[in-house]
């Protein structure tokens, strides 16, 4: 089982995490939450891109 796993069954049950446990998941969802906004600006680009370049052979076949 998962560790998020048995610290969910916990909270679920009333009990309180140590705070050093606490700090860790938060610096993990900045850590992630990084990752994702770097990610998501990659997509936009790309999808711009593509956007762009079809849009462009759309105004050349008409």
């Amino acid at each position: 089982m998962k560790r998020i796993h048995i610290i969910k069954i916990l909270l679920e049950h009333g009990e309180k995490l140590p705070l050093k446990e606490t700090k860790k998941l938060y610096e993990r969802l900045d850590v992630l939450d990084a990752k994702i906004h770097e990610m998501e600006e990659e997509y936009r680009e790309i999808a711009d891109a593509l956007n762009s370049s079809g849009n462009k052979k759309k105004e050349q076949e008409a």
